[in-house]
């Protein structure tokens, strides 16, 4: 029977923060819940302060968020939504014909939980302007816990065609970049203890190569893995360095003639058209993935 909300997950989470609170020698007061549009509203009193109103919200396609003027409440109800120093990694591009591929990783700890608080998830779930705006963010104040590697298309290129030959594929190059954005970042952060890959493939030799990135941690792969704050915040900075590169490619390879987009359906093939009959085929190998069948489609 729900105590705190009829949202069986809202209320469960519900529980854990009461109890954080009443831990933290905080009063939340049982009279003042009730349930809100997409939440739950509460008063707490903290030791010496003031009575402080608190709300919970939960959606599938938000997740967990909270409003207060309190920043201890916060940054207790934070802590239960991302509870352990792990570090999330993810990538963007490895799906869109133009642009790079980017790797991120993101170590959420007590040093960079205040990243929360931008309401993060994963970015396939947030609009474009949305991935920049918080990644402005992140990129100003927590700059040291994560990195990004980014591999440029006539790079890729060469790698694709030279992994190719050495019967690999996507997914090697794929765990080359994250482990090199993993093992950078661990070397910056020596207390990393976990880390939590969006998994992509179960290839022994690449789980290998990752877990190797970082011999300290223990690594984790899961699908769906965007549901951890810490890959969702991986997921946005990978995804706003591809965009921006994207944007680059655009105005300085293209001179601005043409606006590139992410994709592989029915518009990059449009696209692949124009810029052909403008540019030839030439300038692809600096601006797209070449092995991707649109092209063998356009021709």
């Amino acid at each position: 029977m729900a105590k705190f909300s009829t949202d069986p997950i809202l209320d469960r989470f519900a529980e854990q923060v009461y109890a954080r609170l009443v831990r933290d020698r905080c009063t939340p007061l049982p009279e003042s819940f009730k349930e809100i549009p997409y939440g739950i509203s509460f008063k707490v009193i903290l030791p010496g302060e003031k009575e402080f109103p608190v709300a919970l919200y939960h959606s599938e396609k938000k997740g967990f968020s909270v409003v207060t003027q309190s920043d201890r409440v916060r940054r207790l109800v934070l802590g239960l939504l991302a509870p352990e120093s792990l570090a999330g990694c993810d990538e963007a591009g490895k799906g869109d014909i133009f642009g790079p591929l980017v790797t991120g990783c993101f170590y959420l700890c007590d040093a960079s939980q205040g990243a929360l608080e931008l309401g993060v998830r994963d970015s396939k779930k947030m609009g474009d302007e949305e991935v920049l705006a918080a990644s402005e963010v992140l990129n100003r104040s927590y700059r040291r816990w994560f990195e990004v590697v980014r591999i440029m298309p006539k790079r890729y290129n060469e790698l694709y065609a030279d992994f190719k030959k050495k019967g690999k594929t996507l997914n090697h190059i794929l765990a080359w970049a994250h482990g090199k954005a993993l093992s950078t970042l661990a070397g910056r952060q020596p207390d990393m203890k976990q880390v939590l890959v969006d998994q992509f493939s179960d290839a022994p030799a690449l789980v290998a190569t990752i877990r190797a990135a970082a011999p300290h941690a223990a690594v984790e792969f899961r699908t769906r893995a965007e549901a951890h704050p810490a890959v969702a915040l991986a997921s946005v900075v990978a995804r706003a360095d591809y965009l921006r590169s994207l944007k680059k490619l655009s105005d300085e390879t293209l001179g601005g003639e043409f606006a590139l987009k992410s994709g592989s359906g029915a518009d990059a093939d449009a696209l692949i058209a124009a810029i052909r009959a403008r540019r030839g085929d030439a300038v692809f190998g600096d601006i797209a993935k070449q092995h991707f069948a649109n092209f063998s489609r356009e021709r």
